[in-house]
């Protein structure tokens, strides 16, 4: 079964574009289709399928180093909505390892760091995670409260982090934290660290295929060389997180507290639905000479409770 194709995207695509999609479908429909149902219904992830899912290239494929497919972006968007379309925790699965844990490692770290954990998360060999979000904070970098301490030739952790795709098995783990002088770093945990515990999150719904965790730092000690010397500042730990999430986020949040934490608006499915409605017309409109561009923006007026 193809998807409708309103705009003829198909024709824009790259031959590795569409054989990354197609490569991705039939893994999807042959091997995880047969999974998804009694893995739902236990909450449980298929393990085997990560090392699958590494041999196909699926983790960061967009980077060109290390094993990776050196694909487009374009290619990793249809990667992406190829494995979500078995289910979110699959897709998970993938911006975990590869969006998150790899990418982190791979634009922070050094080259002997690349060599040291690379090679086995981008071959699912071994499982990543990457621990930003805090019980009290959410994902807000500016209110983190776990901190790392250096001691001699190692940093000390103490915190804790909440809602972490695969924390509780990874056997790297991209930690953000504080240092002494309250800039936000990252540092990679790894199997076993002493004062490291975790705890998978049970009963959940969504994202059920998917094993989400809190752990705790107490007293963690890692190396310092553990330490990803180029992430340093509030940006890092939410690099690559597009502006789109929190334009999402305030226009579902309560206007009156203005936290992000309030109710969702009643009329921000309106608005949604409205932007949706018009998004045909406009990107039609957008035109580059003589090539149509509306397969890559969709351009949506400013909401009227915004102005």
């Amino acid at each position: 079964m193809t998807s409708l194709d309103y705009y003829a995207s198909e024709d824009l695509l790259a031959d590795d574009e569409r054989a990354a999609r197609d490569r991705t479908r039939r893994f999807v429909q042959e091997e995880v289709m047969p999974e998804v149902v009694p893995c739902h219904r236990a909450a449980k992830f298929p393990e085997h399928l990560r090392t699958r899912m590494g041999a196909l290239r699926l983790f960061a494929p967009y980077l060109k180093e290390h094993g990776c497919a050196g694909l487009s972006y374009t290619a990793y968007g249809l990667i992406m909505q190829e494995l979500e379309r078995a289910d979110s925790g699959l897709r998970s699965e993938a911006s975990v390892q590869g969006a998150l844990a790899i990418y982190a490692i791979h634009s922070f770290g050094t080259p002997e760091q690349h060599a040291r954990w690379l090679p086995g998360l981008v071959s699912g060999e071994r499982a990543g995670c990457f621990a930003l979000t805090e019980h009290g904070h959410g994902s807000d970098p500016s209110g983190m409260e776990t901190r790392a301490k250096r001691v001699g030739d190692h940093y000390v952790l103490n915190g804790s982090k909440c809602w972490i795709g695969n924390a509780s098995i990874a056997e790297v783990k991209v930690v953000w934290a504080k240092d002494e002088d309250g800039r936000v770093g990252g540092f990679v945990v790894e199997k076993d660290a002493p004062g490291f515990r975790a705890q998978d999150i049970e009963g959940k719904f969504s994202l059920r295929m998917s094993r989400t965790s809190e752990c705790w730092f107490e007293n963690c000690r890692i190396p310092a060389e553990n330490r990803l010397p180029k992430a340093s500042g509030l940006k890092i730990g939410l690099d690559g997180a597009g502006d789109y999430e929190g334009a999402i986020t305030r226009l579902a949040s309560d206007p009156h507290d203005g936290s992000g934490q309030g109710a969702p608006r009643a009329d921000f499915f309106g608005e949604a639905q409205q932007c949706l409605d018009g998004a045909p017309v406009r990107a039609e409109s957008a035109r580059h000479p003589g090539r149509r561009r509306h397969h890559r923006y969709l351009f949506c007026h400013p909401s009227p409770h915004e102005s």
